[in-house]
């Protein structure tokens, strides 16, 4: 990913992305930081090869292995109404479990967020708590970082894209 990728996220999905959390602490950037950290390896790919931007979402969709132990990640009937297959969808599934973990951290109230603060909202999304004794190394690890690490540089790169 780079940042000519970066920048092609936020000119595609920048206004939708700004009217979801119009009126939280969260920003376009912080939401395209978690884009890259959850589906970003996808997306660049397929926008590299032309696909259309809707198509591209409706290709981005995970899932969760870990219904069974308690975690909701996705609403109800999230698949059997194909939300995910519109950007819209998933972007309103996304807020709304960023909201919760606001909540959880206490930073629903706030105006603003630094970027640490939005790293920790990120790692809160991705494991349901933030430990500040740990800083950023929290959150699902691929090999190289953390979760948090990886928010926190995305985070920073899409502040640079433009």
């Amino acid at each position: 990913m780079n940042s000519a990728d970066i920048l092609w996220f936020k000119t595609q999905f920048a206004p939708a992305m700004r009217a979801a959390v119009a009126g939280t602490p969260l920003t376009a950037d912080f939401l395209t930081a978690i884009a890259c950290q959850e589906t970003g390896s996808i997306w660049a790919r397929l926008r590299r090869d032309g696909l259309a931007p809707a198509l591209i979402a409706s290709l981005c969709v995970g899932d969760t292995l870990d219904d069974d132990r308690g975690r909701k990640a996705f609403p109800r009937n999230y698949f059997l109404d194909r939300e995910w297959a519109t950007f819209e969808g998933s972007l309103r599934c996304c807020v709304d479990e960023l909201r919760r973990a606001l909540d959880r951290l206490g930073f629903a109230t706030r105006v603003a967020l630094t970027d640490l603060e939005l790293a920790a909202v990120g790692i809160a999304y991705n494991t349901g708590g933030y430990n500040p004794a740990k800083g950023l190394k929290q959150g699902y690890f691929d090999g190289q970082r953390h979760c948090g690490e990886a928010v926190f540089d995305y985070l920073r790169a899409a502040h640079s894209a433009g």
